[in-house]
């Protein structure tokens, strides 16, 4: 795997970046600016928001204290122009469940999904780190550590998988590299619980012969007993 890893790594070099679409980063801006200025001190159900932390495609995201468990938390809000649609609280919710599904060291825990004045809001792992994207922005990063996050990320992604889940969006901004090193899936896209389920193993099938079953059978019961002989 690893082998493979470097070799990818080795025809990346010198390829251009990809720009993201203006249209949503514009479009992040303004939901971010739909959420109500001085929110920072306010209590949402049980959590207390300490500050902003950022924005993303559906809400902004704070950090906030956990007043009955007495801890830190990064708990994201959906915003005023999408709170009041049906369907935007409808996909939140359905990424929160997705999230939530999935336990797995390598992908964000959610802690809780709830609703406090009309606003939906999303409790999860608070990490403390920097995204893949800022951690990778215009700095030399050893191969050996780029290679550890991406068998990180694989194992993250394998996890969500056997639950049913792809998350379609993975970028190096919704991957957090945490201050000991830890790679962290971010935000599993709503709408992306795609119901798949992993495939079960089936026996192979018999290969076909023009001269019929029989002689398939013969040559698999001289297969067990040559096996047997050279065992026993």
């Amino acid at each position: 795997m690893r082998q493979e890893a470097e070799s990818l790594l080795s025809h990346a070099e010198g390829a251009e970046e990809i720009l993201e679409a203006g249209v949503g980063e514009a479009a992040a801006q303004a939901r971010e600016a739909a959420v109500p200025a001085g929110v920072v001190g306010q209590t949402f159900s049980h959590y207390r928001i300490v500050d902003k932390l950022g924005s993303g495609g559906m809400g902004v995201v704070y950090r906030a204290e956990a007043l009955r468990l007495q801890r830190e938390v990064a708990l994201k809000l959906l915003t005023d122009d999408l709170a009041g649609e049906r369907q935007a609280v409808e996909r939140f919710e359905r990424e929160a469940r997705a999230a939530a599904a999935i336990n797995h060291p390598n992908i964000c825990t959610v802690y809780e999904v709830g609703e406090d004045g009309g606003r939906p809001f999303l409790a999860m792992e608070l990490l403390e780190g920097e995204t893949l994207k800022e951690r990778i922005g215009g700095k030399c990063v050893r191969l050996d550590a780029l290679l550890d996050w991406a068998v990180q990320i694989a194992g993250g992604l394998a996890a969500a998988h056997a639950r049913g889940i792809i998350h379609r969006d993975i970028k190096p901004a919704n991957l957090f590299i945490t201050t000991e090193g830890q790679a962290k899936i971010l935000g599993i896209p709503a709408g992306h619980a795609s119901g798949i389920r992993a495939a079960k193993c089936a026996a192979p099938p018999r290969p076909t012969d023009p001269r019929g079953p029989a002689r398939w059978e013969r040559m698999r019961q001289a297969e067990i007993r040559t096996n047997s002989d050279e065992g026993g």
